[in-house]
């Protein structure tokens, strides 16, 4: 498959649960695969994170992606941090998502915020 047509498709495929990121006075400003490795499926997740305007970070958050299959099982995990001594309200998480057929074998990935 072409990994343009296959990096369009993924990023289709994202459902992000905002709630969980207003909790932590967070917005996820956007979001996108790249680096797809078409040997083995690899690839990262890039996730652009903002505070909400006027609110602080009042704890350490771990910013989490779920990946399912077609039959909505999840078949891989993967999370970032955000430090609350180091985030000055803006910053863009990587996750390196290194196991063997991912972009392949997702159907869907569900992004959300969680305490650290």
């Amino acid at each position: 498959m072409d990994k343009d047509i296959l990096q369009k498709q993924l990023n289709k495929c994202v459902e992000v649960v905002e709630a969980t990121f207003a909790k932590f006075n967070l917005q996820l400003l956007g979001y996108g695969f790249c680096g797809i490795n078409e040997s083995n499926g690899w690839l990262q997740l890039l996730l652009e994170i903002a505070l909400l305007p006027g609110e602080k970070l009042e704890d350490n958050v771990r910013i989490k992606a779920n990946f399912y299959d077609e039959e909505n099982t999840i078949i891989y995990s993967d999370d970032g941090y955000l430090d609350i001594e180091e985030f000055s309200g803006y910053d863009t998480v990587a996750l390196f998502l290194n196991e063997d057929n991912l972009s392949f074998n997702m159907s869907k990935c569900r992004i959300f915020a969680t305490k650290g």
